[in-house]
């Protein structure tokens, strides 16, 4: 007897709290759905007069891209455009990928990209066509760029894999490069037989909060500081020290 008294209070107790929750639950079906995401067919309303195959073929049409082909193809790149980076002027700069020729995509009167141009700025010197590098903008609006997994060699047919360490500033201002030597306390490697001195190579760089350019090896656990007035570096991070 005690056990269905008890089962008797728990049938009506969830009476009470459907019965109170029921307003609720009408009302929040009244509330607008969410729309579907882009691509995806929408089910059919249940009394819908548009038939399946009529929803499916009306829904196969792509969206539109968002992607707009600028008016001035830059054509004249032999490899194809590589490392694309917004410079504080509001220009691109762009590389000729693993070529030391470089290009600036100069936006319209009207700020439009798509109406921009290209004029070819300087190039890198033949000894530093890197692929595959680290680069940012310093605050000064320079352009730094680091390493290379790879480089173009002199007869610009071949890219040799190197780890390279060198490095190179452009000055949009001079438009000229300047050389940035490699870190002196960068690490030589080895990779099997084959030696390669200081690397950089693919390494990750960044500019950090209060302007500093951080550069890391790709090749070990060692990173640094740059003075980019002096282009020094200075050890930072776990490779500061190397009890080995």
């Amino acid at each position: 007897m005690h056990n269905r008294k008890m089962k008797l209070s728990r049938i009506m107790t969830i009476a009470v709290i459907a019965a109170l929750a029921w307003p609720l639950l009408s009302e929040a079906q009244r509330l607008t759905p969410i729309p579907h995401a882009i691509g995806a067919v929408p089910a059919l309303a249940a009394h819908s007069n548009i038939s399946p195959a009529d929803s499916a073929s009306s829904s196969t049409a792509a969206p539109a891209s968002p992607w707009t082909p600028l008016t001035n193809q830059p054509s004249f790149l032999f490899d194809g455009a590589a490392n694309p980076i917004l410079l504080t002027d509001g220009t691109v700069l762009v590389q000729d990928a693993g070529f030391p020729d470089w290009w600036r995509l100069t936006p319209d009167q009207n700020g439009s990209y798509v109406n921009g141009t290209w004029t070819q700025v300087a190039s890198l010197p033949a000894t530093y066509s890197p692929l595959y590098h680290s680069s940012a903008v310093l605050p000064d609006g320079r352009l730094i760029i680091e390493g290379g997994e790879y480089l173009l060699n002199a007869a610009q047919t071949e890219l040799v894999p190197t780890w390279s360490a060198q490095g190179s500033i452009y000055d949009p201002i001079a438009n000229t490069w300047t050389p940035v030597a490699p870190p002196p306390f960068f690490s030589d490697i080895q990779v099997t037989a084959t030696f390669f001195g200081q690397s950089i190579g693919d390494a990750q760089s960044v500019v950090l909060a209060d302007g500093t350019y951080m550069q890391a090896d790709c090749c070990t656990d060692q990173q640094a500081l740059l003075n980019a007035k002096t282009l020094t570096w200075t050890q930072t991070g776990k490779g500061q020290v190397r009890p080995e």
